[in-house]
């Protein structure tokens, strides 16, 4: 019941008091609830390792494996988390979804874990712009992410590069690849 109440309040940017009222839940109760969560991931000490090359390999392999999707390092996407408005914060975080917001852009291996996460950028902001102000693009615009260097694969005599598959709304690059 801890979970479902608090991911019912990442996941819609519900009150406290629409939580109170939905899981019948006193609202300090439900209040007490997302600051142990809270505490427990900020006292986690284990963080979302760096990739290197070998990992980079075990996500492709992984992927190969789950979707037969060759190469591939990850999905990347993004998401608006519901926030309520700060003063003075005019419609930095207003999306086009007409709610305010501060946008979740991360990788996900084959087995939907994050392999990386941005989070913060404004919710005004598009996906792409998002994507191309973060850490990764600018790693991978860099060479500097430790991804393997491209191989062969079974049928096909060209190598082939490693990259991550995006939607529609991202930039189409060496390392990226959308439908």
């Amino acid at each position: 019941m801890m979970m479902l109440i608090h991911l019912m309040y990442l996941a819609s940017g519900c009150s406290l008091q629409e939580i109170h009222y939905s899981y019948r839940v006193d609202r300090w109760t439900a209040g007490e609830i997302v600051r142990r969560f809270y505490r427990a991931v900020w006292k986690r000490e284990k963080c979302i390792p760096k990739p290197d090359k070998k990992m980079w390999k075990e996500i492709a392999n992984e992927f190969e494996r789950r979707a037969n999707f060759l190469h591939c390092l990850g999905a990347v996407d993004g998401k608006h988390i519901r926030v309520v408005k700060a003063e003075k914060s005019d419609s930095l975080c207003y999306n086009y979804k007409n709610y305010f917001s501060i946008s979740l852009m991360a990788v996900a291996d084959s087995n939907y874990r994050f392999v990386y996460v941005d989070i913060g950028s404004f919710g005004k902001d598009a996906d792409p712009t998002i994507f191309q102000n973060s850490s990764l693009w600018k790693n991978l615009e860099n060479d500097t992410l430790d991804i393997p260097d491209q191989e062969k694969i079974p049928g096909i005599d060209i190598p082939l590069p490693f990259a991550f598959i995006g939607d529609d709304a991202f930039p189409l690059s060496k390392h990226l690849l959308k439908p």
